[in-house]
């Protein structure tokens, strides 16, 4: 209903040719391949992931003013009043480095290298700035990606070769599915679409620091709420008969089943196909922005790709 005009057109046209894309694939027998911790085919993957990359670094430079002046108030503590902002750039700034830093020793711990761990933690912060421009943009409820961050390592890299063997260890290739399912897999509503639609209005009413604290007790409230309804449900009535099977079949065996995949199969990639679709997806969206960027009028819009 929220979504503009270019966008839905854009995901219909990119959609049709996806599906053209998966029809001559098909017809010229090649291969569609498996991601080891998203879901395929390999091409669509690494598509996406390109065109998340692309549109993360376009967010980047075209911000880049305002990140200039938000760190110069982070190091220096002038240049800019930040009162009406959620939080202090200076408070903001401390607890994305102390939760990375943190999540990463945590990776660290649990058996992950820290290549990996610095990849996942970094692709997942990436990942939800893409998403939020998406549902601010699209006008979704919704995103899902096909890739895992870890899915970067293991396309380029595969998991055969003394290179590759030093950085996904099968500790590693067994911690990254259990933390990626949960925080990467399947986020559905958790980016707050409502607040993410309702941010882009400066209206002066709107105190956001009372918001943040609204958000945060009712984060606090509907986490120990599903817990204790979800645990209650599955044992009152037997989870595994329950109608939604992803949650309580699915995707409890599906960290371990991709990890088992991953350590005794072994991936080895003998060409550069994954790369070259991370090209491609990259490109086209950094193409189309850059077009809209100096004509609004064109029709195509990178969140019909990355949506698509």
């Amino acid at each position: 209903f929220f979504a503009r005009n270019e966008v839905t057109f854009s995901i219909w046209f990119f959609y049709l040719l996806r599906r053209v894309q998966e029809a001559v694939a098909s017809f010229l027998g090649i291969p569609p391949g498996t991601a080891v911790f998203g879901w395929g085919p390999n091409y669509l993957l690494y598509q996406q992931m390109g065109g998340y990359i692309g549109l993360l670094c376009w967010c980047v430079w075209i911000a880049r003013g305002h990140i200039r002046v938000v760190v110069r108030k982070v190091w220096r503590g002038d240049g800019v009043d930040d009162g009406g902002e959620m939080l202090p750039y200076r408070l903001a700034f401390a607890g994305l480095l102390v939760g990375m830093l943190g999540c990463i020793a945590w990776l660290k711990v649990a058996g992950a290298t820290v290549t990996a761990a610095v990849v996942a933690i970094v692709g997942l912060m990436g990942s939800c700035v893409v998403m939020s421009w998406l549902i601010t943009n699209g006008g979704t409820i919704m995103v899902q990606n096909r890739f895992s961050p870890s899915d970067l390592l293991v396309g380029l890299l595969g998991t055969r070769g003394r290179f590759a063997e030093r950085i996904l260890t099968p500790r590693t290739l067994t911690v990254m599915p259990l933390f990626e399912t949960i925080f990467h897999r399947d986020l559905r509503e958790i980016m707050l679409p409502s607040l993410l639609n309702m941010s882009r209005a400066s209206a002066p009413s709107v105190r956001r620091r009372q918001v943040l604290g609204a958000c945060m007790m009712a984060v606090a409230a509907v986490t120990v709420l599903a817990y204790v309804l979800g645990v209650r449900i599955g044992y009152t009535w037997g989870a595994g008969v329950l109608p939604d099977s992803w949650a309580y079949a699915h995707c409890t065996t599906y960290p371990y089943d991709y990890a088992k995949r991953a350590i005794k199969d072994g991936i080895t990639f003998e060409d550069h196909a994954n790369l070259r679709n991370l090209l491609i997806g990259g490109g086209l969206v950094l193409g189309i922005s850059a077009i809209r960027s100096c004509a609004l009028r064109v029709a195509l819009h990178p969140a019909g790709f990355l949506l698509a």
